[in-house]
């Protein structure tokens, strides 16, 4: 059987694309196609809120964006219990942004403090 748009024969009976048929698989090889996928970093999120015992987003505003003054931080929440979506829930203004971009120039100090890690 011949998978559509791969041009490779099948070995196996599932249909072409069927998980369980990985070795056949007819989707591009690895890094030739991009994905996006947020589950890992609504994980990273649940992770950060368990190790500290602070919601990520309040985590974030006392330790990130109070102290290099982000002023409008907003994020989208939802269930469970109106956690923070970490996987692309987060608003800011495009001052805010460059502000996280100027703490990355300036190796995670904000005007001369540490903020962050720089490693």
């Amino acid at each position: 059987m011949n998978c559509p748009g791969n041009g490779r024969k099948k070995r196996s009976p599932t249909p072409c694309g069927k998980l369980g048929d990985l070795k056949n698989d007819p989707r591009p090889l690895r890094g030739a196609r991009w994905e996006y996928v947020s589950g890992g970093v609504i994980l990273l999120g649940g992770i950060i809120g368990a190790a500290t015992g602070s919601r990520l987003d309040r985590f974030a505003s006392a330790r990130l964006f109070d102290p290099i003054g982000a002023s409008s931080v907003s994020w989208v929440t939802g269930l469970p219990d109106g956690l923070p979506h970490a996987g692309g829930g987060l608003f800011l203004r495009p001052r805010d942004a460059a502000k996280l971009g100027q703490l990355v120039i300036d190796e995670g100090r904000w005007q001369g403090r540490p903020i962050v890690d720089a490693g």
